[in-house]
């Protein structure tokens, strides 16, 4: 009896040995296989808290998380800020991979990531972001939406979500279908949005900073009571993947569409001088007049393999 107890104490000891030893493990990094090794910090944005904080805009989306911040630049702009770096000084990958568009060179271009798509997100500050190259001095995040599979799917799932934002009559629809069979998995998915301009309390031009004997500065300043002007957006997204699973990885390739159209809030773009407002200025200087809202038309097909 004395014999059994030791031996039942010794197997309950190495149990828990076992699980303090047991850790996150980092997926979709080849650089480092667990936390420890990364350098910390790092914050992993997955399942349940992702679709509670699932927002339009990338930096929307992370900036409760510790050390990152919101750059908005209008409704439909949100980029990432981490420990004040924010621009080329942050990396944003996808799937490991460079999100390929303008939002590094101009506060005022949205990246093209889709992140109501994500399924998981992964932010990397500190001596870690070093591995990723020497741009990312600010900070790494990386998208995982899962558009390659990368295991087996013997049954078909599905992810239907329809979101409603009041501040701007905001209306997105998200659909994703996946699936397999043996070594072959696919995936399908999309997202629309649609919005109009953004809800404010009083007006949305500073009264004092208008020119009130300009009738069509006054005019302006009227229209700005209760709206954001120039803030309405519309965007949409379809991607279609597959993938031949191995023993020891996969092989795979996806296609992403995505068209995004918003505007910028008026008089916001003048105030910081972007490459919006000196083209604007260019059409005064040519055709003598100035020209109306400013609206950009993001458009993107993208190959992954």
């Amino acid at each position: 009896m004395i014999s059994m107890i030791m031996s039942a104490s010794a197997y309950s000891q190495e149990l828990r040995q076992l699980d303090t030893m047991l850790e996150q493990i980092i997926v979709t990094s080849a650089l480092h296989r667990n936390r420890a090794e990364t350098v910390l910090p790092v914050n992993v944005l997955a399942g349940d808290e992702l679709r509670e904080k699932v927002s339009s805009t990338l930096g929307d989306m992370l900036q409760n998380q510790v050390g990152v911040n919101n750059a908005s630049f209008g409704a439909r702009v949100g980029l990432p800020v981490i420990r004040g770096q924010s621009a080329n000084r942050v990396q944003i990958l996808q799937m490991g991979v460079g999100n390929l568009d303008a939002s590094s060179v101009s506060p005022d271009h949205a990246n093209s990531l889709e992140p109501a798509l994500a399924e998981r997100i992964e932010v990397i500050r500190g001596p870690a972001t070093l591995l990723y190259g020497n741009g990312a001095i600010g900070g790494v995040v990386n998208v995982i939406d899962g558009r390659i599979p990368r295991s087996r799917a013997d049954a078909i799932s599905a992810l239907t979500e329809i979101r409603y934002d009041s501040v701007s009559d905001q209306r997105t629809g998200i659909m994703k279908l996946e699936g397999g069979t043996g070594r072959f998995a696919w995936h399908l998915s999309a997202v629309d949005r649609q919005s109009n301009d953004v809800e404010v309390s009083g007006f949305a031009l500073n009264p004092a900073l208008v020119n009130l004997a300009d009738p069509e500065a006054y005019s302006e300043l009227i229209a700005s009571n209760g709206r954001l002007l120039n803030s309405n957006s519309a965007s949409d997204s379809q991607t279609v993947g597959a993938s031949w699973i191995l023993e020891g990885g996969w092989v795979g390739i996806a296609f992403n569409q995505m068209d995004n159209e918003y505007g910028l809030p008026r008089d916001v773009h003048a105030q910081h001088g972007h490459s919006s407002d000196v083209a604007a200025k260019d059409h005064v200087a040519q055709h003598g007049e100035e020209e109306g809202d400013i609206r950009i038309v993001m458009k993107q097909d993208r190959w992954d393999f």
